[in-house]
C-alpha cells in the first residue's frame, strides 16, 4: 500500500513541504548547530554533498525519463502540441531573469539569475491536485505538466552549461544521459521502480538538507534574496500567463480553444513554485558564498510560498465557479428530463 501512496502528487508535495519546514525550524532552534555539524560529516563527501550531488541524481534520472516520454509519446510529441507550453516556458524563464537582474544590478550577485527559472513538477502538480479535487479541466494539468517538463529541461541544460565542470555534477549529468537514452519500456519500468524512493526519500531529504539555513534580520537581506523572492511569483506569473495569452490571441482563432485568463493566471502562479531545482541552482550559483546561498534558499522558499498562495486563491475561485455552474444546471433541469450536459451552460 505504501508504493501507490508514494506515487501520489499530493503526497510528494506534502512530504516536500513538511521536510522543508522541518529543516527551517531545526536550523533556527538550539539543535541547529548539531544537525549542521552532522550534515558536514565527511564520508568521502559530506553528508550534505551525498544528498545533493549523489541521491538527487535519482530525481534527475526520473525527470529525464519523463522528459523523453513526453517528447516521444506525450504532450510534447509534436510541434503543434509543444508550441504553447514552449512559448509559456520561454516567457516563464526570460521574465524572471530580467526581474532578477534588474533588482541585483551592480550588487555582485547577478550570477544567481538561473535560480528563479525553475518550476517544481511534484509541488506544482500536488497543489493543483489538492485544490482542484478532480473538478478542473484536464487541459490545465496537461499544460502545467508540459510547461514544468520544459522548465526541467532548461534547468538541466543550465546545470550542464554553467556548472558542468564541477566534478560534483557528474552523477547528475550521467543520470540525465541514462534517462534520456533508455528505451521506452525500460524507462517506464525504471521510473515506476524509483518513483516511490524519489518522492518518499530523496526529495524530502534534499529539501530538509537544503533548508537548514538560519533566518537573518530583514534589513540584512542581500539583493539576491529580493531578486529571487520577487522574480519567482511575479516573473513567472507575468511571463507564463502573459506570453500564453498573447500567443492565443495571435495564433488560436477559435475562442473555445483558448485558455481562460483565470486558468492562465493559475498556471502562471503554479509555475512560480520553484523548490527542488531552484534550491539546487541556488546552492550551485553561490557555492563558496554560504551567507548569500542561505539567503537565496530562503528566497526560493518565500517566492515559492507566495506563488502557492496565489495559485490556491485562483484555483479556489475557478473551482467555486465550476461548482456554481453545476448547481445552476441542477436547478434549471426538470427531474428526469430537460437539457443534458451537451445543451446546458458550458462548464469550462
Amino acid at each position: 500500500m505504501a508504493l501507490p501512496f508514494l506515487r501520489s502528487e499530493r503526497t510528494a508535495a506534502m512530504l516536500l513541504l513538511v521536510a522543508a519546514a522541518a529543516g527551517l525550524v531545526i536550523a533556527n532552534s538550539p539543535a541547529g548547530h548539531a544537525v549542521e555539524q552532522a550534515m558536514a560529516f565527511e564520508l568521502g563527501w559530506s553528508v550534505h554533498a551525498w544528498i545533493e550531488d549523489g541521491l538527487l541524481a535519482l530525481f534527475f534520472l526520473v525527470a529525464a525519463i519523463e522528459l523523453r516520454h513526453e517528447l516521444v509519446n506525450g504532450e510534447l510529441r509534436s510541434p503543434a502540441l509543444a508550441a504553447r507550453p514552449a512559448v509559456a516556458a520561454a516567457g516563464g524563464v526570460l521574465v524572471p531573469i530580467a526581474i532578477y537582474l534588474a533588482i541585483t544590478a551592480g550588487s555582485g550577485q547577478e550570477g544567481g539569475w538561473p535560480v528563479p527559472t525553475a518550476t517544481d513538477i511534484a509541488f506544482s502538480l500536488g497543489v493543483l491536485a489538492i485544490v482542484g479535487r478532480g473538478l478542473l479541466p484536464q487541459r490545465i494539468r496537461a499544460f502545467l505538466l508540459a510547461l514544468a517538463i520544459i522548465d526541467d529541461l532548461v534547468g538541466i541544460l543550465l546545470i550542464a552549461l554553467l556548472f558542468g565542470a564541477d566534478p560534483h555534477r557528474l552523477p547528475t549529468l550521467v543520470a540525465v544521459a541514462i534517462g534520456a537514452a533508455l528505451p521506452a519500456r525500460w524507462g517506464h519500468a525504471v521510473r515506476r521502480a524509483l518513483e516511490p524512493t524519489v518522492n518518499g526519500v530523496v526529495l524530502p531529504l534534499f529539501a530538509f538538507a537544503a533548508c537548514l539555513v538560519a533566518i537573518p534580520e530583514v534589513d540584512r537581506l542581500a539583493p539576491a534574496f529580493w531578486g529571487i523572492a520577487v522574480a519567482l511569483p511575479v516573473g513567472k506569473l507575468i511571463g507564463i500567463a502573459g506570453t500564453t495569452w498573447l500567443l492565443d490571441r495571435i495564433w488560436v482563432r477559435e475562442r473555445r480553444r483558448r485558455m481562460p485568463p483565470l486558468d492562465l493566471a493559475a498556471v502562471g502562479a503554479l509555475g512560480g513554485i520553484g523548490f527542488t531545482v531552484s534550491l539546487l541552482l541556488a546552492s550551485l550559483a553561490f557555492r563558496g558564498r554560504p551567507e548569500v546561498a542561505a539567503e537565496a534558499t530562503l528566497a526560493v522558499l518565500a517566492g515559492s510560498a507566495a506563488s502557492a498562495v496565489v495559485a490556491i486563491v485562483l484555483l479556489s475561485i475557478r473551482v467555486a465557479r465550476i461548482r456554481a455552474v453545476a448547481r445552476l444546471r441542477e436547478r434549471v433541469r426538470p427531474s428526469g428530463r430537460g437539457p443534458g450536459p451537451a445543451t446546458g451552460a458550458p462548464l469550462v
